[in-house]
């Protein structure tokens, strides 16, 4: 089963995978979040 995670942002709402690495946490990827035209910070 493939995990997703929902970003809503007004009225747009955004899916983006959460991949399962070997070791460590699992990890949000959020370069779909590009065709919203919405930039990331971190």
């Amino acid at each position: 089963m493939t995990k997703s995670a929902k970003l809503t942002i007004g009225e747009k709402v955004i899916d983006l995978p959460i991949h399962s690495p070997t070791l460590g946490p699992d990890v949000v990827d959020i370069r779909s979040s590009t065709r919203s035209r919405c930039f990331t910070y971190d």
